[in-house]
């Protein structure tokens, strides 16, 4: 006999009372922005570097900012910098550019 053509267990019928399982979610930056007793200290990423964004999560601000509206910081960077922040205690933030791409003059 195949391992194809065995026969299926069973599966145990689900019962219809659920658990009570809390579920408590992190408080987000609005919500430590009210509750600080204290001005919360950040920084503006502008370099496009996910080496420096790690750097600066490391150095434990509150949070970051990371510009791509007077930075040169495409999707791919702000995607590489937020993996770069990930494993530290910081909200990261993203300041969108507003208009579309600029417009480079060949010369």
């Amino acid at each position: 006999m195949r391992e194809d053509d065995s026969p299926q267990t069973p599966r145990p019928a689900l019962s219809t009372q659920t658990a009570h399982m809390p579920c408590r979610l992190a408080a987000t930056f609005r919500d430590r922005l009210v509750a600080a007793d204290h001005a919360l200290v950040g920084a503006w990423l502008c370099s496009g570097s996910p080496m420096v964004a790690e750097i600066l999560a490391g150095a434990g601000p509150d949070w970051l900012m990371i510009d791509m509206e007077h930075a040169p910081n495409s999707l791919e960077a702000v995607q590489a910098q937020l993996q770069a922040v990930a494993p530290y205690p910081v909200t990261t933030l993203a300041a969108e550019f507003s208009g579309g791409w600029p417009e480079v003059p060949e010369g």
